[in-house]
């Protein structure tokens, strides 16, 4: 089975994904992967391909080069192709989101869950204005929907994750946005970690993946 990655350039400095999943079971869904700027995108995508977390973050300017990786997935190993990763500071409003959004099976939204954790007003004003976008589309779309999984990273940056993961996970989920928005985006599924170590990343692909 093999995945195959396009990034596509977005607005409000987000990347947006499509993966092109091709398998017996599975043959033509697609994955859009959206999320604002430096919510960790790149570096998800750098672990599922290097297998490692970076060394260090980076803005996105240029496009670079892509690969391929292996993740689990209903209890099989699915191979993915990453063609390449493009830069998102365009201009163009949210149409780029929206195409990608409108031509998916699965929408992955990554967002600041410390942020979330915290209460802060502006991370949680713009998550609620994503999500609210996505409800929109939604109910403007007359075939099936995406299913939604909605991605807080971040987690490792807040003490309270590291104390108790589970705990953490019950405050973010429980946040407004994200516990209204997953009612409003037909019961969208939630992971929380984080991208910092590879032990974090290790097991936030794997929460994903259990959700695929």
């Amino acid at each position: 089975m093999v995945i195959a990655i396009v990034a596509l350039v977005a607005a409000a400095g987000g990347i947006a994904a499509v993966l092109t999943r091709f398998g017996k079971r599975v043959a033509g869904q697609r994955v859009a992967i959206l999320g604002s700027q430096k919510v960790g995108k790149t570096s998800l995508l750098y672990f599922l391909r290097e297998g490692k977390v970076p060394d260090q973050t980076w803005k996105t300017v240029d496009p670079i080069r892509g690969g391929s990786f292996t993740m689990g997935v209903g209890g099989e190993m699915v191979e993915f192709a990453v063609p390449k990763d493009l830069p998102g500071n365009d201009g163009l409003g949210f149409t780029v989101w929206k195409e990608a959004f409108s031509g998916a099976d699965y929408v992955w939204y990554l967002f600041r869950s410390d942020l979330i954790a915290q209460g802060n007003s502006l991370e949680i004003d713009m998550v609620k204005g994503h999500l609210d976008m996505f409800k929109d589309w939604m109910d403007a779309e007359n075939s099936t929907c995406p299913k939604i999984i909605l991605i807080g990273t971040w987690a490792d940056k807040d003490p309270g994750f590291r104390k108790n993961s589970g705990k953490f996970r019950q405050i973010v989920g429980s946040a407004s946005p994200i516990k209204i928005g997953s009612v409003k985006l037909n019961n969208a599924g939630l992971v929380v970690g984080g991208l910092i170590t590879n032990m974090d990343a290790s097991a936030l692909v794997k929460s994903l993946g259990a959700r695929l």
